[in-house]
């Protein structure tokens, strides 16, 4: 019942999402592998590879035909048919016709492993489609990941900075309370009133920033760039303890999908090499026929015959010189298989080398968020003592500001260097084999 409520939810949802909707992480990217143009086209070339495994399977089974033949045939020279050495004559004065069908049943016994390893070969391929589709299903999600975690870090910017500018304009009220009451100069009541400005001019950048973002996000998910769409998500930002990189290579090579993909390929590579070999064996085939026909010839026969008969047998080919044919694909096989074996060495290189730089940079975003949590602490305590003073006139409007930027600076950098290491998190598990996206 959860899996239909599910479907019915991704069904349902692009009607919906004309308005202001929230969309968690996990239903983002369901709506993103629906939607997608290049999953449907990797779903397509599966489906393709289902058939051409029926297709080999079909050539291997019994073969049922039926045919059908009719003759017409009106004599004008010679008139008549000579019988005994032309001492009696047969008139050919009506025309004659031959008309009946048959059946024909055809089993191959032999073909030199031909349609055993077609039949291998389409099965290896259909595999590596279904993986090839796992794989496209993954870098999809990981899209969807960023958009939505990018969307995240400008809709957080935006209210940080929000937050700042109502304490910036708190501070320029109690600046003109001071001012009023002779406590402070008109220098430092535009000081502060410029701090507003330019917390307002940033705001709308961060504004324009999370149009931007939200675009991007509707887009990869299918949706129009322009919907009011929302997220949402618990924020819970939670710490690596132990990374190995061998281990991490290892658990890539193992799962990557575009390794599998090329070790099915290979095995595919084998049974065309097999199939190309078959050229220089002979075929053989059990073939039974059974035929009717009706021979309509009164002026030779005085009525119309009958005709029943059947047959069963073998049937026997062997090309014995076909001018280097078989050869020739043998050779062409096994260049295609050398192609997919250096085509794995080098996405087995690129996988290492994705998960090394993935690791590099997840152990690098965990120290920036450990970094820029004790900046803000010294931040957030630096602007209360600071606030503190120059409420109680202790301190210049220059302090405060300082102090308020140097925060502002310390809480975004925190919230960027979070979803930066988030998205690193991604990355990683994308490029050791992991899925992203749930199994259906």
């Amino acid at each position: 019942m959860k899996k239909i409520l599910s479907l019915l939810l991704i069904a349902i949802a692009p009607g919906l999402f004309g308005q202001t909707n929230k969309l968690t992480l996990e239903e983002s990217v369901k709506l993103g592998l629906q939607n997608n143009k290049m999953i449907q086209i990797a779903e397509s070339k599966y489906r393709s590879s289902g058939a051409k495994v029926t297709e080999a399977v079909s050539n291997m089974l019994p073969r049922l035909s039926v045919g059908g033949i009719y003759n017409y045939m009106s004599f004008q020279n010679p008139d008549a048919l000579p019988l005994f050495g032309g001492l009696a004559k047969i008139p050919l004065d009506k025309p004659l016709s031959l008309y009946g069908g048959s059946v024909t049943l055809q089993q191959p016994l032999f073909t030199g492993l031909k349609m055993w390893s077609v039949k291998s070969a389409t099965e290896n391929s259909m595999k590596a489609e279904e993986k090839n589709l796992s794989a496209e299903k993954n870098k999809i999600a990981v899209e969807v990941n960023k958009a939505f975690w990018n969307y995240f870090k400008s809709k957080k910017l935006k209210a940080l900075l929000e937050e700042n500018l109502k304490a910036a304009e708190n501070h320029l009220r109690v600046t003109k309370n001071f001012l009023d009451n002779g406590m402070a100069t008109q220098n430092d009541y535009l000081k502060m009133e410029v701090q507003v400005q330019k917390i307002k001019l940033k705001l709308v950048d961060a504004e324009n920033k999370e149009k931007i973002t939200r675009s991007i996000f509707n887009q990869t998910i299918g949706l129009k760039i322009n919907a009011e769409t929302e997220i949402e998500t618990n924020e819970n930002f939670t710490r690596i303890e132990e990374l190995n990189y061998d281990r991490l290579v290892s658990e890539a090579l193992r799962n990557r999908d575009e390794l599998l993909a090329a070790n099915f390929m290979l095995n595919a590579g084998d049974d065309m090499i097999t199939a190309a070999r078959s050229g220089w064996l002979p075929s053989l085939y059990a073939v039974g026929n059974y035929y009717m026909y009706n021979m309509d010839a009164e002026a030779i026969f005085g009525e119309t015959q009958r005709i029943r008969l059947w047959t069963l047998g073998l049937s026997l080919n062997w090309n014995l010189w076909d001018w280097w044919n078989a050869s020739s694909k043998t050779v062409q096989a096994k260049e295609a298989k050398f192609q997919i074996e250096k085509q794995s060495e080098l996405t087995k290189d690129k996988v290492e080398i994705e998960v090394f730089s993935n690791y590099l940079s997840l152990i690098s975003g965990q120290k920036k968020v450990d970094i820029n949590e004790l900046t803000l602490k010294s931040a957030e305590e630096n602007y209360r003592l600071l606030e503190n003073k120059y409420n109680n006139q202790a301190a210049t409007s220059a302090d405060l500001i300082d102090a308020q930027t140097e925060l502002m600076k310390a809480e975004m950098e925190l919230q960027i260097s979070k979803i930066d290491f988030e998205l690193a998190k991604v990355e990683l598990y994308a490029s050791v084999g992991r899925k992203l996206y749930t199994i259906k």
